[in-house]
């Protein structure tokens, strides 16, 4: 990034966090030396009345130079640098620039809901504390005996029964094992020693450690992949594919909504709770937010009476093509002596299967299948339906695989109807 002209931060819209690696040196947030870039960079921070979050703490080690720098800056709007907190992170990660940690010091997300651990209770002194907590009297006498009943069984469960954790549970990734722990470990024990004393034998041993880890990491991410892959077959449902990759990205679960408070009043039940949100999201698009203007010209054209009628003679067009009358239906639809090979004498067509061309032959499969299949032929024709129920009702197909395919005419069975 070139820094002769900081046109760019007029596009930026306010208030802006500036993040990334600027390679200049200036005293100014930590450096000992300045050169011409850190020069240029704290200029640019004094003329547009920026504010930077960088406390001298180092955020690059060269192990060329065995030397610790200052590159990664953070600048923001001053706006913004009271509702964050910058630090450094004591890892490199696999890498020579130590990850920033920018936080936000505003309040943290909604914690996850706390349940009781039932299963864990002590129940014998549960009982025991119900009973000396459960005085007859004083229950008669208060003013609200079911608000005082409830202050007392949440006190005595909170005693006997425990909570799960509102902290979200960390998951660590299938291929995080004990050797990757391990090797872990040896490196940051070796990048310690190296920041207390950078020296060329410290140096050496922290990249052996960090190649090492390194290493580690593509073995076990290999052999945790290759293990799954081969558990994947046929009846693998999609659920537990999605459940695995959400695994190897480290995510949790999500957290289902069980309760939701709207205006002082909670809503239990899933059918309530979506009827709530729906209702919010529909008034937030509504035009109550737009203008009068808008508003009148939406209402004159809502208004209009609109003309649904159409000339169009395509069959999705015609509405009533399964009240159409057999009698109506024009003869070339009806079955020809010309589609059969020979007739029996009790009206049973039989077909000549080695005769057939492959779009003629009947297909072996049941009286409803064959007519759905038919319908849907239809539909990607432009036949009209009211056709194809006319063979429907004038044939029935029998008989087993294997067998000539006789076409009995006869009333359409009602699987086909």
């Amino acid at each position: 990034m070139h820094f002769t002209s900081f046109h760019f931060v007029a596009q930026l819209p306010s208030p802006y966090i500036l993040l990334g690696d600027f390679s200049g040196h200036y005293s100014f947030w930590g450096s000992s030396d300045d050169n011409s870039r850190g020069k240029l960079i704290a200029d640019f921070i004094y003329d547009n009345d920026l504010c930077i979050f960088n406390d001298e703490s180092p955020t690059h080690f060269c192990s060329k130079n065995k030397t610790f720098s200052h590159l990664d800056l953070t600048i923001s709007s001053p706006s913004l640098f009271q509702d964050f907190s910058w630090s450094v992170h004591d890892d490199l990660c696999h890498s020579d620039h130590y990850p920033v940690i920018l936080r936000n010091n505003g309040p943290s997300p909604v914690d996850r809901p706390q349940r009781w651990k039932l299963s864990k209770a002590n129940w014998p002194l549960f009982e025991a504390l119900c009973i000396s907590f459960f005085p007859q009297d004083d229950l008669d006498e208060a003013e609200d005996p079911m608000e005082l009943f409830t202050t007392i069984l949440q006190d005595v469960s909170g005693q006997v029964i425990r909570k799960t954790s509102a902290t979200p549970k960390r998951f660590n990734k299938p291929w995080f094992n004990e050797d990757y722990k391990t090797a872990l470990k040896e490196r940051n024990r070796a990048l310690r020693l190296l920041e207390r004393s950078p020296t060329d034998n410290n140096v050496a041993s922290f990249r052996i450690a960090r190649a090492k880890a390194r290493r580690t990491i593509r073995q076990a991410r290999r052999s945790s992949w290759q293990e799954y892959v081969s558990r994947i077959n046929s009846r693998t449902s999609c659920k537990s594919i999605w459940d695995r990759i959400r695994r190897i990205k480290g995510k949790a679960d999500t957290i289902s909504v069980n309760h939701l408070e709207i205006d002082g009043s909670t809503l239990t039940t899933l059918p309530d709770i979506a009827n709530s949100l729906g209702h919010t999201f529909s008034y937030n698009s509504s035009s109550n937010f737009s203008s009068d203007a808008f508003r009148r010209v939406k209402l004159r054209e809502e208004r209009k009476k609109l003309n649904f009628t159409s000339k169009n003679e395509e069959y999705y067009n015609d509405t009533d093509d399964d009240d159409v009358d057999d009698a109506t239906v024009s003869d070339s639809w009806k079955p020809s002596e010309s589609d059969t090979a020979a007739s029996d004498t009790d009206g049973t067509i039989i077909y000549d299967t080695d005769n057939v061309t492959a779009t003629e032959k009947p297909i072996q499969t049941s009286c409803h299948d064959t007519i759905l299949m038919m319908k849907g032929l239809a539909i990607i024709l432009g036949v009209s339906i009211a056709r194809i129920n006319y063979v429907c009702d004038a044939i029935t197909l029998h008989g087993t695989p294997g067998e000539d395919k006789r076409w009995k005419h006869g009333s359409r069975p009602s699987i086909c109807h």
